[in-house]
C-alpha cells in the first residue's frame, strides 16, 4: 500500500489540476511559449555567418579557397580578397564595422 505522504500528494495534484486558476495560467503559458517560437522564427533572420577573408600569395589563396569550399559544411559564407601583402590589407580593411573588417589572416 502506499505511504500517506504519496496519497497526500496525489491528492493535492488532483486538486491544483482540477483548479480553474491552474489551467488557466497552464494555457496562458503555453499560448506565450508558442509566440516566442512563432515570432522568433518569422523575424528571427538569415543565420548564416558571413566571413570576409583576405588571402597574401599563392598558399594563402589555395587555403582559403579550402576554406570556401566547406562553407556549405559549417552554415557560412565565405568571401575571398586576394591581397598584394599584408599592409595591403591592413590599407584595405574597413572600420566601420567590426564583424565584417577585412584582414589579411592568411599569409604565407
Amino acid at each position: 500500500m502506499h505511504s500517506a505522504w504519496f496519497l497526500a500528494a496525489r491528492r493535492e495534484l488532483r486538486e491544483r489540476v482540477r483548479s480553474r486558476a491552474f489551467q488557466v495560467s497552464t494555457g496562458v503559458q503555453v499560448l506565450l511559449v508558442v509566440g516566442v517560437v512563432v515570432l522568433n522564427a518569422a523575424v528571427g533572420g538569415d543565420d548564416t555567418h558571413k566571413f570576409d577573408v583576405g588571402a597574401v600569395g599563392a598558399r594563402g589563396a589555395a587555403i582559403a579557397h579550402t576554406a570556401q569550399r566547406a562553407e556549405k559544411a559549417v552554415d557560412a559564407q565565405v568571401t575571398i580578397k586576394t591581397l598584394r601583402d599584408a599592409p595591403d590589407g591592413a590599407r584595405r580593411a574597413p572600420t566601420t564595422r567590426r564583424s565584417t573588417r577585412l584582414r589579411p589572416a592568411i599569409s604565407c
